[in-house]
């Protein structure tokens, strides 16, 4: 078979022709530079240095990690061994303190001391550990007794917290399940700073209550490190008036729900709907329910946080809706879609109160409607001196009776026009419906008046009204905030005379609604009656007694 490779075609020229050497050696040459690699471009040779330094930081990464796992599983191995060794756990902090004034008297002695230290960091961390553990399992089970039962008892306690009573609401639940971790602490930690930052939504406070912002990891003792935060979940949280006002009342009917699988809501017509979630959605039945529970949550709105956080929401939801299913003695599942029904009304309870103040803003407090210049430079003025603007500290004044001298706070004609409008419209409104919450009136009602007051003359702001001033949350949360500081202040100025003001502002927005005055129970017998009466059925007692023996 002939040669076909130019290879095969130089050895038989070479073999056939001896005479021509140099056509060979060019052959061969072209030969070679073929079989050499192609040099890449400058573009290309960047490319590949970046996918080379790119996995060597990969595999520099890969290896510190996995030197990581090593010590640290060195630590839990070396850990196990000096426990077996260990003092007990009341006698640590002791040991702990000696040892930390021990002075060694040589080398050999300082790393014991340091390798013994190491131990017992090691395996304080891995105690910890474990107890995160069971703080997870048993906040399991705290979600599936609010599953089941849709309501968590509040639980209070009170601590000794640096010789101060404070008090500590929250819920039996989450106390349950915390209790490992917390019983963890060695004594020289105090509950207050440690509860504080794990509990979240829950506050530890010194009485008499006055709410703070929320808590920093700071406050955490630096004896001990919390890497990953406990798991949120919406819990029923019921934050006391400082004042000696009622809890939060919403009362339902006796008896408890099924503590079986409940049934998913009746659809209208059986047809799953599409869109947005809606009241109309559902049977008639259901639709009133859902009608009911809106309304209790609007009630808590008004009376318990005007700005309620996610998880408040969704613990209101819980407990509305089943408030409603026990007075209805029906009983359904809180579907995600009705749940959603529900906690959308919070901006329906702002916006309503809203409606009802801003057609009185002009003409109570002096804006100009005409238009002009003059109108517009005069309700700047006007604006800014009603919001106290010029102040480094500004505290508005639209509340007071009377603007110009500050004096009557809380007694502006509008907050008692808003009352009666919004809440006590008739002998069926909410105020009226629902006195347990609003009976005296509440210090966040005022202060989610003033927040809607002081949004509506934002709307004159540059001298005219802009319709397009939008209310919401994240523009006047700390507004809100700031009134209910303020508001507070002055009730703990003097608690009784306050709560005697903020009751009669109530009773005066009753009977404006036609409502039927509150009376008290009718008293009963004095304590000098019953005693003269039990004698005398005594006496007549004895009588019979003896008129039956004569008779005998």
């Amino acid at each position: 078979m002939p040669a076909t490779t130019r290879k095969g075609k130089a050895k038989s020229a070479s073999s056939g022709d001896g005479d021509n050497p140099s056509e060979t050696e060019a052959i061969e040459a072209a030969d070679d530079r073929s079989g050499r690699a192609r040099k890449p471009s400058k573009k290309q040779a960047e490319i590949n240095e970046d996918k080379q330094t790119a996995v060597k930081r990969k595999l520099e990464a890969m290896q510190k990690e996995y030197k990581k796992l090593k010590q640290q599983a060195k630590k839990l191995k070396t850990s196990k061994a000096g426990s077996k060794t260990s003092e007990s756990a009341g006698n640590a902090s002791e040991s702990s303190s000696e040892s930390s004034s021990f002075s060694p008297e040589s080398e050999e002695e300082d790393e014991t001391v340091a390798t013994t230290r190491k131990h017992q960091s090691a395996d304080a961390t891995a105690r910890l550990a474990v107890c995160h553990f069971r703080v997870i399992a048993r906040l399991r089970l705290a979600v599936h007794r609010l599953r089941a039962t849709a309501r968590l008892p509040v639980h209070r306690l009170r601590v000794n917290v640096h010789g101060r009573a404070v008090s500590f609401v929250t819920s039996a639940s989450w106390s349950f399940a915390i209790s490992p971790l917390l019983a963890y602490c060695t004594r020289p930690l105090t509950l207050a700073p440690l509860a504080t930052t794990l509990l979240g939504p829950f506050i530890i406070i010194p009485t008499p209550f006055i709410p703070t912002a929320p808590p920093s990891p700071l406050a955490l003792p630096p004896i001990i490190t919390i890497t990953r935060p406990l798991p949120s979940w919406p819990l029923i949280f019921e934050q006391p008036d400082h004042l000696g006002a009622p809890p939060p009342a919403l009362p339902a009917q006796a008896g408890q729900p099924p503590t079986g699988d409940l049934k998913d809501p009746p659809f209208l017509h059986g047809r799953t709907p599409t869109g947005k979630p809606k009241a109309g959605d559902y049977e008639a039945h259901v639709n009133k329910m859902i009608v009911r529970a809106c309304h209790q949550y609007e009630v808590l709105i008004a009376t318990e946080d005007a700005f309620p956080d996610l998880g408040t929401q969704d613990g209101w939801a819980t407990q509305v809706w089943t408030d409603t299913c026990k007075r209805t003695q029906v009983f359904y599942k809180l579907t995600e879609r009705v749940e959603k029904i529900i906690t959308g009304r919070d901006s329906h309870a702002r916006g309503g109160l809203r409606d009802k103040i801003r057609p009185h803003i002009a003409a109570t407090y002096g804006f100009v409607t005409d238009g002009s210049e003059r109108a517009k430079g005069a309700n700047r003025e006007r604006y800014r001196f009603l919001l106290d603007c010029d102040a480094s500290k500004p505290e508005p004044v639209f509340h007071y009776k009377d603007v110009e001298s500050r004096s009557g706070f809380a007694h502006n004609v509008l907050i008692l026009r808003a009352l009666q409008d919004h809440w006590f419209a008739d002998g069926t409104s909410p105020g009226i419906k629902y006195a347990s919450q609003f009976s005296p009136i509440r210090e966040v009602t005022l202060a989610l008046v003033f927040t809607t007051i002081q949004f509506c003359l934002d709307q004159w702001a540059d001298g005219t009204f802009n319709k397009h001033h939008m209310y919401t949350e994240k523009a006047y949360k700390s507004q809100y905030d700031m009134h209910l500081r303020h508001i507070r202040d002055w009730c703990a100025m003097d608690v009784n005379a306050s709560r005697t003001v903020r009751q009669r502002l109530y009773d005066r927005a009753r009977r404006a609604s036609g409502a039927a005055p509150v009376t008290a129970p009718c008293p009963g017998l004095s304590d000098s009656s019953k005693e003269r009466l039990r004698a005398e059925l005594a006496a007549q007692a004895a009588a019979c007694d003896s008129d039956a023996e004569e008779n005998a």
